[in-house]
């Protein structure tokens, strides 16, 4: 009978160019499904910019973690796919070539077979004009209701979450000139493809703007009708909407009454190293404003590509303690404006009329610079599973201070018990200290303790503190934890250490002036608090702005000091500041007046009052921690605020289930430290961030909200000289695809369940279908015909729809985000389905798998497919009756006897972020590479890679050459196929092979 396939395989060697998609992979010596090297029929590299964003409300509970609360979530994603490698036919013979990208340049390895039948592939050769072959773009935008209920890995979550993707391929091969070679479509201009040949003789595919290099030159004429696919006012405002300016906010607060004045220089940052020039392009600069109170006191726009410094600077301005002076940075003054790009140097100072002197740790009494308020903290701890025994590893460093300073290992178990019930055994305890002396200087000493953890606590957190301020920012503790967890397995988790600073000044001193009699000081506090509530110890200090010379610590009870004295040794001429540091929060009127009392004469009856300074612990209440004054914050500037200067009354955090917890509406956003550099503090994305020195701002998903209609293209077409005859240059479409995809996400126990389901749509494409041998426009329904001279002809034809598919996806894990279900079997532009795939990798990553692996389905619902062989693509419709393509026109439907058009499914392998691996006909392990996720998704740590698998189960293919695409399916371990007779299908057949 007839036998469709050799006996024995053929070895194809493509060569191994050194392609990789460039990251530190610590698994591909595991198992060859986590390579991260392209197969031989090629391989796409991408880049994810994504975020997400949980806003609850909840009962006080003591908790770090999300448990207890109800409110909204928003995630998005910004994906990018570059072609790495791909098998392109590029020099027209036919056969498909080996086509890469390498060091900036796009070579080929030409398919050759030798005389005795052999295929090889040649020497690389590299390809002229084009520095790239493929470019897809996506973006996801994802919102939905939450609740999380319970506590630490005992949580329980429900919710449903909708997402939208628009995925838009601006960089793909197709024949554009109909000679044969494919030419590069490249955001909307055509470089056409030409071959020339080197010294040696080989063909060099060699690209650029005219036809009239080409052999078969057209004359591009006519214009797209845009107006089958313009923006609608609603979408141009669920674009604004799902992408709020975010704009970040410096501020400063008062800390006494008096009059300042603001100084400093202000400029936009450009871009440098590899940056994206396209969106670039985009990019329209920032607006820049000074703000105290409710009133903007100066403000300036300034351009994209403005590298000039401008002074910021207000003088004269009154302020009482509590005031706060913003310094805030847009992306624009327009509801449109672009967020790339965004980024400022501006460090201001703020300095007070009056006499300066120099407090202790360095300080001035009156300039304010953000570089002494850069603490960089993170009040979070470290979850051990079981109370297991626990390994510190760490550096620190100190230089000389004005107090002791005290390194301190908070250890506690679960405040709430595995019902949610307090915990009647909870237990918070300091389980190691180490004071370092004021005097003493450390440069990255190594701390390294064991803890034998007896009391099986399960959360441990690092502390600097001291009993008076010293200098913080020059302070540091890098620790980590190493514990063995339940499997068996050491796990390593970095735990940044907190500051206990007092940073709320509640009263400024005078400086003391010793003279040659002080040589022995003994000074009497005097302190007047208006709240007889206050009790426990206050420390006062003497200090010179560098050193330390006297310390006691007094008692307070009912709100009244006890008298006690302090006594130490001076020399003269030395200033000494008095100061009193309380180890917690208080408001700001209960210190009624500080002071201290120095006795003159030995027989006590000369004193001299000196005003002294008091510093309490700060309430957080958005701004971050106002050391000398300074913090931070986000401000949401959509609604019209992007216009207005910043209104105060909306910088305040939800209280209750009422407020505003939508993340994409919030108006403030409180700062936090990036946990990774600890070196600014960030906001709900990486290029929202404050710095002592740099402020930078952004839209919060897209940067370029302002939508353009797909098909309109201003490319310049001009006639052109070329090699052969008179010819133009071309447009074409970027190829557009929109998905949507529901999940409702469920689970207890820390295990949650995705269940998604969605559907895909191609709004814009390329496809010859009239047979002249140049692809036509599809968009909005319609085809827009090219003529015989590969122009556009102006003839429509309207009402024919678009390819689309129905997909589903379902998942089982610990904590993470929703993950949506995609196309990613069934083609529908070139690129969707390798854009698709890694969009669904990056949300994975994310999502710690548990049981069997992330199943995605995948099938089509409508298609343009050949069905009759004549060389025009046929409508298949949702019911799988054809229409025939008659060139101009299409036939009414006709039963052609089809159930199915394409069909697959892919199956996800998850490890790092997620522990285990499995599948349905087996299991991988590698618990090396376990992670953490810990109350629905509160904490995770470690690090995530995700491979697929695909398997097309169904399609219509030419099996056996005739030119008629035959049903082609999976039936077990085999392959059956129902040949296509011209006008329906034969008996099915076991296809062998």
């Amino acid at each position: 009978g007839y036998v469709p396939f050799k006996d024995d395989s053929e070895k194809w060697n493509t060569h191994d160019d050194g392609l990789d998609a460039g990251f530190v992979n610590p698994l591909k010596t595991v198992s060859k499904r986590f390579s991260d090297k392209p197969t031989a029929l090629g391989g796409t590299t991408s880049s994810s910019v994504s975020g997400s964003f949980y806003a609850g409300v909840g009962p006080w509970d003591g908790s770090k973690w999300k448990g207890n609360t109800i409110g909204g979530s928003y995630s998005y994603s910004s994906d990018t796919s570059k072609g790495l490698s791909a098998f392109v036919d590029l020099n027209g013979d036919g056969l498909p070539d080996k086509v890469y990208k390498s060091g900036g340049s796009v070579y080929y390895r030409p398919q050759v077979k030798t005389d005795n039948g052999e295929v090889v592939y040649g020497e690389p050769v590299k390809v002229k004009g084009i520095s790239n072959f493929s470019t897809t773009k996506s973006s996801t935008n994802s919102f939905g209701a939450k609740a999380v209920v319970g506590w630490n890995v005992l949580t329980a979550v429900v919710g449903t979450d909708k997402s939208t993707t628009k995925t838009k391929t601006t960089q793909y091969f197709s024949d554009i000139n109909g000679d044969g070679l494919v030419d590069l479509v490249s955001n909307g201009k055509v470089y056409f493809n030409h071959l020339e040949f080197d010294q040696s003789g080989n063909a060099v595919p060699t690209f650029t703007l005219s036809s009239a290099d080409t052999p078969s030159p057209i004359i591009y004429g006519g214009k797209v009708d845009t107006s089958v696919m313009e923006v609608s006012k609603d979408e141009q405002a669920e674009a604004i909407k799902n992408s709020p300016m975010e704009d970040i906010v410096r501020v400063w607060q008062a800390p006494k009454d008096g009059t300042v004045s603001v100084a400093g220089q202000v400029s936009l940052v450009a871009p440098t190293g590899d940056y994206d020039a396209d969106e670039y392009q985009k990019a329209d600069g920032v607006r820049v404003a000074i703000q105290k109170g409710g009133n903007e006191l100066w403000n300036k726009t300034i351009a994209k590509g403005d590298g000039s410094s401008y002074a910021a600077a207000v003088s004269s301005v009154a302020v009482k303690r509590g005031d706060r002076i913003y310094f805030r940075v847009q992306s624009g003054s327009e509801e449109t404006s672009n967020g790339s790009f965004d980024k400022v140097n501006w460090s201001p100072t703020i300095t007070y009329a009056g006499e300066s002197n120099v407090l202790p740790n360095g300080l001035s009494s009156t300039e304010y610079k953000p570089e002494d308020g850069a603490i960089y903290d993170v009040n979070t701890s470290a979850n051990v599973e079981n109370g297991s025994s626990v390994e510190v590893h760490s550096v620190f460093h100190k230089p000389v201070t004005t107090d002791d300073v005290v390194l301190s290992i908070i250890g506690s178990n679960d405040k709430k018990d595995s019902d949610g019930n307090d915990n009647p055994n909870y237990t918070k305890k300091t389980v190691f200290a180490r004071t370092l002396k004021a005097g003493e200087a450390f440069n990255g000493d190594s701390l390294n303790i064991s803890l034998e953890n007896t009391e099986k606590l399960t959360n441990f957190s690092f502390e600097i503190s001291s009993t008076s301020n010293v200098d913080w920012k020059n302070i540091g503790w890098q620790a980590s934890v190493t514990y063995t967890d339940s499997a068996n397995i050491e796990q390593t988790v970095a735990v940044p250490a907190y500051y206990n600073t007092f940073a709320n000044a509640l009263a400024e001193g005078k400086p003391y002036l010793t003279t040659a009699t002080d040589t022995v000081l003994v000074v009497s506090p005097v302190l007047t608090l208006s709240d007889n509530s206050i009790n426990g110890q206050v420390t006062l200090t003497a200090k010179t702005e560098d050193a330390l010379i006297g310390k006691k610590s007094f008692n307070i009870e009912n709100g009244i000091l006890k008298a006690d004295t302090l006594r130490f040794a001076t020399i003269a001429g030395k200033n000494i500041w008095f100061e009193y540091s309380y180890p917690a929060a208080i408001s700001n009127e209960t210190v009624t007046s500080a002071s201290v009392s120095i006795l003159k004469d030995a027989a006590g009856l000369v004193t001299e009052n000196v005003l002294a300074g008091f510093y309490a612990e700060n309430d957080n209440l958005g701004f971050g921690m106002l050391y000398h004054g300074w913090g931070g914050f986000v401000y949401n500037s959509a609604e019209g605020r992007y216009a207005k200067p910043i209104d105060e009354s909306l910088l305040k955090l939800p209280e209750n289930e009422n407020d505003k917890v939508d993340p994409l509406t919030m108006e403030f956003t409180p700062l936090g430290t990036d946990q990774t550099s600890m070196d600014k503090w960030v906001g709900q994305r990486q290029d929202i961030y404050l710095t002592a020195t740099e402020a930078s701002t952004a839209r919060l998903t897209e940067q370029d909200v302002l939508l353009t209609n797909p098909l309109d293209n201003n490319a310049e077409v001009a006639g052109l000289a070329g090699e052969y005859l008179q010819g133009t240059g071309a447009t074409a479409v970027s190829q557009v695809v929109s998905s949507k995809s529901t999940v409702v996400q469920g689970g207890a126990l820390g295990i949650t369940h995705n269940n998604a389901n969605g559907s895909s749509k191609t709004e814009v494409a390329m496809m010859d279908m009239n047979g002249d041998g140049f692809p036509d426009i599809i968009a909005g329904g319609t085809i827009q015909y090219t003529n015989s001279q590969g122009g556009l002809s102006g003839e429509i034809y309207k009402g024919i729809g678009a390819n689309n598919s129905d997909n589903a996806s379902e998942a089982w894990g610990y904590g993470g985000n929703p993950v949506a279900s995609v196309s990613g079997i069934t083609k529908l532009i070139s690129g969707s389905k390798s854009s698709a795939q890694n969009q669904q990798s990056s949300w994975l990553a994310q999502f710690s798998i548990s049981g069997s692996a992330p199943k995605n389905t995948d099938e089509a619902v409508e298609s343009f497919i050949d069905i009759n062989g004549d060389g025009l693509p046929d409508k298949i419709l949702s019911d799988k009756k054809v229409r025939l393509n008659l060139g101009y026109a299409f036939t009414e439907p006709i039963d052609w006897g089809l159930d199915r058009i394409q069909s697959g499914k892919s199956l996800s392998y998850n490890i790092g972020a997620g522990g285990d691996v499995s599948h349905d006909w087996g299991k991988f392990e590698d618990e090396k590479y376990q992670g953490i996720n810990k109350a629905s998704g509160s904490f995770s740590a470690g690090f995530g890679l995700v491979t697929s698998e695909s398997e097309e189960e169904y399609n219509l293919i030419d099996i056996n050459s005739d030119g008629l695409p035959d049903k082609v399916w999976k039936n077990g371990d085999g392959i059956t196929v129902a040949l296509n007779t011209g006008n329906g299908f034969d008996e099915p057949i076991s296809w062998k092979g």
